[in-house]
């Protein structure tokens, strides 16, 4: 029994690669001249820090069909190889070119020496016209080769090992390429972050959103109206909240445990507030009308910023500018306003145009929620180049914006003229 490496003549005084900017994949071709095995697959990490392989695998380089690939890379924190044990030897052909190959990511990592340094190859190896192969991505079949380098990635042979060499890994399995698809690791799979496939984790969600959206037989009857509502969007978010409220009032305010009505009619103490109430009433029709007055001049505000013309043109003359601001990605804006207007001035990346009706529709592009001092309140989301804010509520006490990285924009804050 004889076990040899290719590189036993030279193991040690290995560089490591520079940091490129692409992704690269790296072989060691080799021959044996006796029949034997291989046994495992290695490879050298030359510094500590530098990025391990993302895969090491065994290629039949006349052929090209891949044999056999580590499970998973060995790798520590220390200089020297690093060695993978085959679960079972996989028999070797004499005189057939094999190679062993590794992927590495961006940032370099790969061991290597000059061609001029190439060692005596041990008895069981025969020379091959090339020291090593290379080629682009980190999951690639090195297809390119010289004599200028040489990289540690090894094999270990062994005699006692010898037998037929296996077929190479078809379609019907799952290859390197659809395992490295599949994957949940973020360093061997670029398509999704997530932890799953491509669209399953959105997929997932949105049906997940749905299904707690549908009524349950353990719902009281008011959680199954607010579903109902939800999934026909019949109510807002805040008109949902203020009937949550007025459920939870309404029958000790309105009918309370005697034949005198409840709190909304009698106080603590027995006195009947009637008069109070017709006082809130008047109060509260005023306050409606002015309201109803300020959503005709947001109307008014809403159709001339949707507009051919530049949407800040002819701002009515109810409103006064009372302040703007230009800011980056993000801003916390305790001014308050019955009306924003904010402009997105530079898009953030991987954000476009598109035509809605001659209106610049960017969806998407950031959110907004109202802001009194440093608690926010609901999210709402900006899909426009040019969006008008503001609450039916009243006037906002401030304003909190996030768009997405290196977005900027420009913010105005309104006000009714008195």
């Amino acid at each position: 029994m004889t076990i040899q490496h290719k590189y036993d003549n030279g193991l040690t005084g290995w560089g490591s690669g520079p940091s490129p900017t692409i992704a690269y994949s790296y072989g060691t071709p080799f021959k044996v001249n006796t029949a034997c095995g291989v046994t495992s697959l290695s490879w050298y990490r030359a510094a500590t820090g530098t990025p391990a392989p993302l895969s090491l695998r065994l290629y039949n380089r006349d052929t090209g069909g891949l044999l056999t690939q580590a499970a998973s890379v060995p790798d520590s924190a220390s200089v020297g190889w690093k060695v993978y044990t085959l679960p079972a030897p996989l028999g070797l052909t004499v005189g057939t070119e094999y190679m062993v190959t590794a992927g590495f990511a961006l940032g370099g990592g790969e061991p290597f020496k000059v061609g001029t340094s190439f060692p005596t190859l041990p008895s069981l190896f025969s020379a091959t016209t090339n020291y090593r192969y290379y080629t682009e991505g980190s999951n690639t079949y090195p297809a390119t080769g010289d004599t200028s380098y040489f990289y540690g990635l090894d094999v270990e042979v062994d005699t006692a090992a010898a037998g037929t060499e296996p077929p190479p890994i078809t379609s019907g399995e799952v290859g390197a390429e659809l395992a490295d698809w599949l994957s949940s690791d973020s360093e061997v799979q670029t398509h999704e972050t997530d932890g799953l496939p491509y669209l399953t984790k959105v997929v997932a969600d949105s049906i997940q959103t749905t299904v707690e959206n549908i009524p349950q037989a353990t719902d009281t009857p008011w959680t199954e109206v607010l579903k109902l509502w939800k999934i026909a969007g019949a109510l807002t978010d805040v008109e949902i909240a203020a009937w949550n409220l007025f459920t939870q009032r309404a029958p000790n305010q309105l009918t309370g445990g005697g034949f005198g009505g409840g709190t909304a009619f009698y106080s603590s103490d027995g006195r009947q507030v009637a008069q109070s109430a017709a006082n809130a009433y008047d109060q509260t029709t005023a306050i409606l009308a002015a309201v109803a007055d300020l959503q005709g001049q947001l109307n008014d505000l809403t159709a001339l910023v949707s507009s051919p013309r530049e949407p800040l043109a002819g701002f009515p003359t109810e409103f006064d500018l009372v302040d703007s601001f230009t800011f980056t990605e993000c801003l916390a804006w305790n001014v308050a306003a019955d009306v924003y207007v904010l402009h997105v001035t530079t898009l953030p990346r991987g954000k476009a145009l598109s035509d809605v009706c001659g209106i610049n529709q960017v969806a998407r592009v950031g959110w907004w929620a109202p802001l009194a001092d440093t608690l926010p309140s609901e999210r709402h989301f900006l899909d426009f180049e040019y969006n008008l804010i503001y609450s039916a509520a009243g006037r906002l006490p401030g304003i909190l914006v996030e768009l997405g990285d290196d977005g900027q924009a420009t913010i105005e804050a309104y006000v009714s003229s008195p």
